[in-house]
């Protein structure tokens, strides 16, 4: 069952890989939203899952600047769409609810690092090869948020015409996570709950370069296994090479001597090797993903992999499609989780 649908989902993933992927009520002056996990906490600055997320009602109207154009919102959103995968953690972040929302397409539902999460009555949506345009105009929404959102540019002009659409500054995988989540903040209202969000992820960004004192200037390569035989390399400054660079990881030089793609969009940073360049991937940390544990038992069982030192060393590190998604389209809630998931490689690395 997992295999086929892994196989079904494979054009999904390599989108969003390589694109690397409320119901309101008040009176007239605040609008009270509630999160839809009445036991989950929200990260330190962020309202409680308990408490009411208080937007000021003259917050409004907002002008928001996207690289497709500029958008204003008249007034505060009340039903809320998130297609983007940094959209979702920042409007439950903030204590708000949804009415629709880009699913995950390695769980079918919510990012894993959003397990205490319940997304109550919203509607997930499957974002596949077909955008599902009518049914996100059945949710009615007043505000659509599409941040990092691959099909972005084909989407754009008709999202618009059901709701104001806030998407991307600079490209797809260009924005910082920090910017798209100040980016939604403003767009909800609650530009300094954003401020906090954001303060907290980078804190427990923090807490990992201070527990791993040794990665300072170590060197990392993160991959992924798209085939036998064929690996997707992330071989480019960006997003991803930012975050890591927090923990003082550095891409390795032989990585970043590859033909990456640079047209932006999805397959933005990547680059492809054969098994017959895989000690390419060398490094102080060395992170493959792979689609199924299959192929992740073939792969490592492969005399070439097991002659990297990296594998010898206990530095390298089979992950799953969630981390190395996460890691290439970071979230603003995501970040404990992954960091969590390299723990062992890191560890190995410091020392």
């Amino acid at each position: 069952m997992r295999a086929s649908l892994t196989s079904r989902l494979r054009p999904l993933l390599a989108a969003l890989l390589l694109l690397t992927m409320a119901a309101a009520c008040g009176g007239d002056d605040v609008a009270s939203a509630t999160s839809a996990s009445p036991a989950a906490a929200g990260p330190t600055g962020a309202p409680s899952a308990t408490e009411a997320a208080v937007v000021p009602a003259d917050a409004f109207p907002v002008t928001i600047t996207n690289r497709l154009g500029e958008v204003t919102i008249p007034a505060r959103p009340e039903r809320i769409v998130a297609l983007g995968t940094n959209d979702v953690d920042t409007v439950l972040g903030l204590g708000l609810d949804l009415v629709g929302y880009a699913v995950n397409p390695f769980t079918g539902g919510l990012a894993p690092w959003l397990a205490d999460q319940d997304p109550g009555d919203a509607v997930g949506l499957s974002l596949g090869a077909e955008i599902p345009y009518e049914a996100i105009a059945a949710l009615e929404p007043d505000l659509i948020l599409a941040s990092p959102f691959a099909q972005i540019d084909e989407a754009y002009p008709l999202l618009s015409e059901i709701a104001p659409v806030v998407a991307d500054t600079d490209g797809v995988l260009t924005d910082t996570w920090q910017a798209r989540t100040r980016k939604v903040g403003e767009a909800v209202g609650m530009p300094e709950e954003a401020d906090a969000l954001v303060a907290a992820a980078e804190a427990a960004i923090v807490d990992v370069a201070v527990g791993h004192p040794g990665l300072a200037g170590r060197s990392y390569t993160m991959s992924w296994l798209r085939e036998p035989g064929l690996i997707a390399v992330m071989a480019a400054q960006d997003v991803t090479s930012e975050l890591f660079g927090q923990i003082g990881l550095e891409l390795t030089p032989t990585v970043l001597d590859l033909a990456a793609n640079t047209a932006g969009g999805a397959g933005t940073g990547a680059a492809s090797i054969g098994m017959e360049e895989l000690e390419t991937l060398e490094a102080d940390v060395v992170l493959i993903a792979f689609n199924t544990p299959d192929e992740q038992a073939a792969f490592e069982a492969d005399p070439l992999v097991q002659a990297l030192p990296a594998v010898a060393d206990g530095r390298y590190l089979g992950i799953t499609l969630p981390v190395v998604g996460g890691f290439r389209a970071p979230t603003v809630l995501a970040m404990p989780w992954l960091f969590e998931q390299i723990e062992p490689a890191l560890a190995a690395a410091a020392a």
